[in-house]
């Protein structure tokens, strides 16, 4: 079953602007304009997002 479909049966709904994770490997964090997250994967290397305004 797909996700969007039991948040549907649940009374959920999908809004314009809601993020959706799929497969993550951590919770969803508040980002804020000028925030740095960095993430280092054993055997697959560092990746590095910076939030913009």
């Amino acid at each position: 079953m797909r996700p969007a479909n039991v948040l549907g049966e649940n009374g959920v709904a999908l809004e314009p602007g809601h993020l959706i994770m799929t497969g993550a490997l951590h919770a969803a964090v508040p980002m804020t304009p000028g925030d740095v997250f960095r993430a280092e994967f054993d055997r697959l290397g560092a990746a590095t997002v910076r939030v913009g305004a």
